[in-house]
């Protein structure tokens, strides 16, 4: 996931961001991220999961 677009920040509530997947976004990096089963439209991504981030990106923790 180098680099890799995995999604948008729809919102964040305390601890964790609310992410839409891009499209484009691999079933094994969904797996990965926890973001499998069902078609949710909007996934969980916990503050545990960012290895750092700026104004313009989140990057994830290996």
């Amino acid at each position: 996931m180098d680099g890799d677009d995995v999604g948008e920040i729809e919102s964040v509530e305390g601890s964790r961001a609310n992410v839409r997947p891009t499209s484009s976004l691999s079933e094994s990096v969904r797996q990965r991220l926890g973001w499998t089963g069902g078609n949710d439209d909007v996934y969980e991504l916990e503050n545990s999961e960012v290895g750092e981030f700026t104004d313009d990106a989140v990057m994830l923790k290996d």
